[in-house]
This record gives C-alpha cells, sequence and structure tokens, in this order.
C-alpha cells in the first residue's frame, strides 16, 4: 500500500480514495476510513500528502493545530481531520473549521469515525464521545453508560453497532440505545484499549 502510494502522482483526494479501496479490501469498509491515519502521517508537527511530492500541511495552510490525531473521509470526499484545537474539513483546497468545535472545548479529539448513515463519530480524552448527525451534536459520556470517557478508538461491525475503546477503561458497543461494556472482568486481557 505505502509503495503504491509513494509512487502515485495523484493530488490528495484521489489518492486518499485509492487507499480506502486498498484498506476495503484487506480490512473491510468499517475500518478502512479509520485506517487511513496509518497511511497519511499524522504527526506532532504536521498532516502530510503524497502527490508526486511530500507536501505539509500546518497551520500556516489554516489548520487549528500542528499536531494531528485522526482522519476520516465521508462519501463526498471532504476529509475530516481531528487536530489538538478542534476539528476540520478539508475539501482539497481548504481548510475551514467545523461549525461544532464549541461542543470540543475544554478537551481534544483522539479518535472520529464516520458510521454508515454518514453520522460523524469524535472520540475525545475527556469527555467521552459525540456524534453529529449534519445538523445536531450529542454526546454520551459515562453517565450515558459508556465504559470510559477518554475514547481512543471507534468502529462499527457487520450488525451496525458502533465500538469504543475507553483509555483504561475497557470497550463499549452501542446499539443505538444502550451501552455494553467489556472489561478484564469479562476475560478482557487488559483495560487500557487503543485500537479497536
Amino acid at each position: 500500500l505505502e509503495e503504491r502510494l509513494l509512487a502515485s502522482e495523484k493530488t490528495l483526494l484521489p489518492t486518499v480514495r485509492e487507499a480506502q479501496e486498498i484498506l476495503k479490501e484487506s480490512f473491510g469498509e468499517s475500518q478502512a476510513v479509520s485506517r487511513l491515519s496509518h497511511v497519511y502521517h499524522a504527526s506532532e508537527k504536521s498532516l502530510a500528502s503524497h502527490s508526486g511530492a511530500w507536501k505539509r500541511y500546518t497551520t500556516s495552510d489554516g489548520l487549528l493545530a500542528d499536531y494531528v490525531y485522526a482522519i476520516a473521509q465521508d462519501k463526498r470526499g471532504i476529509l475530516w481531520i481531528a487536530t489538538l484545537n478542534g476539528v476540520y474539513q478539508y475539501d482539497g483546497n481548504s481548510f475551514t473549521p467545523a461549525t461544532f468545535n464549541d461542543a470540543f472545548r475544554e478537551t481534544y479529539v483522539l479518535s472520529l469515525f464516520i458510521d454508515k448513515a454518514e453520522h460523524l463519530w469524535f472520540g475525545t480524552n475527556s469527555k467521552g464521545v459525540f456524534r453529529w448527525d449534519g445538523q445536531n451534536v450529542v454526546n454520551y459520556t459515562v453517565k450515558d453508560g459508556l465504559a470510559g470517557n477518554a475514547v481512543t478508538a471507534i468502529t462499527q461491525d457487520r450488525n451496525g453497532s458502533l465500538w469504543f475503546a475507553c483509555a483504561g477503561s475497557g470497550i463499549s458497543r452501542y446499539d443505538g440505545k444502550t451501552f455494553t461494556n467489556f472489561t478484564t472482568a469479562d476475560g478482557l486481557a487488559n483495560n487500557l484499549v487503543n485500537t479497536i
């Protein structure tokens, strides 16, 4: 995969689409987008893309912060980028702050995922998980049944249930109505789960 991307002469968005297709073949639909953050360099310095030569995107290009935690792409081709200081959209030309960034005050987004209904899910370091349906933001925390408020990874299974890795608290499965939590008491090897 890396060799194919490095040899690519394409711009950022078509290259991401190609990567997504390759990842679908290897990991399935639900894992393809979340694995893009491993393909596109998420570093303490910048977001980088490859289009014949590496290009780094930093705060001087319009990002909220140089530290990027996660990247996902929606069906329209928009990249959603979680940074230390909020979430940005990238349309191939410019970075635009997400209209709901106020929801992430006093926290930062560690993970993001786009579900089958095209809802965006944002896992934070201290305020649980947020869901954006295109109009409204809903927050789920331990008070709602989530295993922990630090959500490091999100994925969706074939049945449509969402899974959340809760650092230090195990994992949660959300069926759209209720959370079911799994910890070492249920046979999980360790409660410190960083990815799913």
